[in-house]
């Protein structure tokens, strides 16, 4: 039987050390989707069915953002700051540092936008903007950390706000949760698969970019299909047995105080 010889380069022990290169874009994507992703499912909430529903925080939310915004005193906006303290004083770290940023965040670039205006002596205005900018984001922000995606959902239902509306709100959460996933698993196989230095990384980004866009396209058409096939009609059901609790009757009357203390400060009437 005739041996076989092997070629001396197949001998040889090979040392690839791949040139090292910078993936820190990629890393800081990857950490931002999985904060995002992080922050929705965490909203989601596991309380009863019962608990799902805060048609008096709403209400509330609401009544701060219009008398806020329409207030001329800073009187009532120092009120307004005081009641959002009080509630920031019983939220947790994580919470306290999620409003106070975005809040920061917003009256910030209020104030860079506004910031010529001090040349024109409207430096009054400018402190006014800026402090309603920041007190309604908090509003806001108070609104959302507390509260359940699918609870505002289907509190806005309660409100008699259209159906459609409703419906794009609850399929447009669900497809970002959806989506991220996919963007997060190219993410990281763009990562593994990254050897040595790579100079062309935008590429695969726009790569990525197409694929989410062809997928949501494939699933809203699966899910068009789908609700076809259930005889889906667009009506957004509640269920009626729903009321307003002892805790919804109480917001409605801290919405009610505001408005009158509103009236006594600014002299409406």
């Amino acid at each position: 039987m005739k041996q076989l010889i092997l070629p001396i380069w197949l001998y040889k022990e090979e040392n690839y050390e791949p040139q090292r290169d910078k993936d820190f874009f990629i890393s800081k994507s990857i950490l931002k989707i999985v904060y995002i992703l992080f922050s929705i499912k965490k909203q989601g909430g596991s309380g009863n069915f019962s608990a799902r529903f805060i048609p008096g925080k709403i209400l509330l939310t609401v009544v701060v953002l219009i008398l806020t915004a329409s207030a001329r005193n800073g009187a009532f906006l120092l009120c307004i700051l005081a009641g959002e303290l009080i509630i920031l004083c019983r939220l947790s770290a994580e919470k306290l540092l999620v409003v106070l940023r975005a809040a920061l965040a917003a009256g910030g670039l209020s104030f860079l936008i506004l910031l010529p205006s001090i040349w024109l002596g409207q430096e009054q205005a400018l402190l006014l903007i800026v402090s309603k900018t920041i007190l309604t984001v908090m509003a806001m922000s108070l609104l959302v950390t507390t509260t359940a995606w699918h609870s505002l959902t289907g509190s806005l239902r309660f409100f008699r706000v259209p159906q459609l509306l409703v419906f794009i709100f609850d399929i447009t959460l669900k497809y970002i949760v959806l989506l991220g996933d996919i963007c997060l698993q190219m993410l990281y196989a763009v990562k593994l698969r990254s050897v040595g230095r790579n100079r062309q990384k935008k590429r695969a980004f726009a790569g990525i970019f197409g694929v989410a866009f062809l997928k949501s396209r494939e699933m809203s058409q699966e899910m068009y299909q789908a609700m076809c096939c259930r005889g889906f009609t667009g009506e957004y059901r509640v269920e009626r047995h729903i009321k307003w609790r002892r805790h919804d009757f109480l917001y409605a009357i801290l919405a009610i105080f505001l408005l009158i203390l509103y009236i006594h400060i600014e002299g409406v009437f």
